[in-house]
């Protein structure tokens, strides 16, 4: 699924603002089977997790 654009595996704004810091998330955030598209984009928007 995608966010304005951007998978949300790979979505810094959502994974950082929203769950984290707006929802006091603090937990890891792990990607849905085969859903993460790129693994560096994953890493740098905030994922902890890549599930194959």
């Amino acid at each position: 699924n995608r966010v304005n654009g951007v998978y949300a595996s790979e979505h810094k704004w959502l994974q950082e603002t929203v769950a984290k810091k707006e929802w006091g998330f603090d937990g890891v955030m792990v990607s849905d089977w085969v859903a993460a598209h790129n693994a560096k984009a994953c890493a740098l928007g905030g994922l902890d997790l890549e599930r194959f």
